[in-house]
This record gives C-alpha cells, sequence and structure tokens, in this order.
C-alpha cells in the first residue's frame, strides 16, 4: 500500500493494487473546505503510474465529510473518463454516492461561461488614454480649489461661522472615538479568526493574538 497523504486535521488517500487491473483509493478521516486535503491530481499521477483498467473506492475509514469530497471524486471521475478507466463506486458511501451522481447528472452547457473578448491594441490604449485624462483632469480642479481656498483663508478673506468649525472638529474627534474604537476591535477580531484558520494548518494558532 502506498502511503497515505495527510495533514493536520484533513482527510488521506491511500492506494492498493487488487491485483493487477484494479486500483483501490481508500479514503479516510474528515474532508472538509476548512483543512488542506488532497487533490484529484495525486490519484491521476497514481493512475498514471500503475495504469489500471479499473478503479475502486473503500470509504470505510471515512469519519465526517462535505462538498469537498464530492468534488474531488467527482474530479477523480473526469480523470478516468479521459484515460477510459472503468470505475466502480460501490465502496462509497450511499449518500456520498448519490451526492455524485447528482453533481454528474446535469453537465455544463455550451456557452454557458461568458467568452472574454480583449479589445484591439488601439480600443485599448485610447480609452487608457481618455481615463488618465480624465484623472489628471480632475486632479488639476481639485488642487486648483485648494489653492485658492487657502490663498483666502491666509489672506483673510474667508468668511465662515467659527461655531460651526468648531462643531465640526468635535463631531470628527471626540464624537467618534466610540464608534471608531468599535470598528477597530471588529476588524481586529475579524483578522485573527482569519488568521487562527491559516496558522491551523500549521500547529501555529498558539500565535494568534488573544
Amino acid at each position: 500500500m502506498e502511503p497515505a497523504i495527510q495533514g493536520i486535521e484533513q482527510g488521506t488517500v491511500a492506494f492498493e493494487r487488487d491485483g493487477d487491473a484494479n486500483l483501490v483509493v481508500r479514503l479516510a478521516g474528515p474532508w472538509r473546505l476548512r483543512s488542506d486535503m488532497p487533490g484529484a491530481a495525486l490519484v491521476d499521477r497514481q493512475i498514471a503510474a500503475t495504469k489500471p483498467k479499473r478503479v475502486t473506492f473503500d470509504s470505510s475509514g471515512l469519519t465526517n465529510w462535505d462538498s469537498a469530497l464530492v468534488a474531488f471524486i467527482v474530479e477523480l471521475s473526469e480523470y478516468c473518463h479521459t484515460r477510459g478507466i472503468e470505475q466502480d463506486r460501490s465502496g462509497l458511501q450511499e449518500g456520498l454516492r448519490h451526492l455524485v451522481e447528482l453533481a454528474e447528472a446535469v453537465p455544463e452547457k455550451k456557452g454557458a461561461r461568458a467568452e472574454e473578448k480583449r479589445a484591439s491594441f488601439l480600443t485599448r490604449v485610447g480609452e487608457a488614454t481618455i481615463a488618465r485624462g480624465v484623472s489628471i483632469n480632475d486632479f488639476l480642479a481639485f488642487l486648483g480649489e485648494l489653492v485658492v481656498a487657502t490663498a483666502k483663508f491666509v489672506v483673510g478673506r474667508v468668511r465662515y461661522r467659527r461655531i460651526d468649525l468648531l462643531e465640526a472638529i468635535q463631531q470628527a474627534g471626540a464624537e467618534t472615538v466610540g464608534i471608531v474604537s468599535l470598528i477597530a476591535f471588529l476588524i481586529g477580531v475579524i483578522l485573527a479568526l482569519m488568521g487562527a484558520v491559516q496558522l491551523q494548518q500549521f500547529g501555529a494558532s498558539i500565535y494568534v493574538a488573544t
């Protein structure tokens, strides 16, 4: 039997030759999207090396699974179909087998994906030039207004109510401390959770700030 490929809290796949014609794919452990799982290309390389006539499955070692395992089986089926290799799915759990059959029941329609049309070179240059010109025009307009407003403020020709200025400073300063602190806390929690998921794959979740 080939050694199983496995990681931290992830599913495993192992191979065993059953005679000269059959290749048994043994699935075990948890197969979930949140964990780093083996890819179907691993099985394809094994098939290319052993060149079996039939691929069978053994899922008795599975503990729990989700759509990640379904996608794995479907992708493996495409490899087998391309190489003209038969499959025996009787070793898969009944629920898993039904989901795989359901996923393969409705093939993707031709033309369902919109084809991306690449514009000509002259069109791309023209669009980039126009966009750059608009950006420069907006920047110069803003800079001009800023210079004029600053000059009027320096020579004392700007008319405004000081109470309005103080109110704006208060609204943008003291009154925003609460909401800014809350947003900073929530962003920190989100970053910590995202980091924990990634670090968990390497057993380094202890380094997540608490």
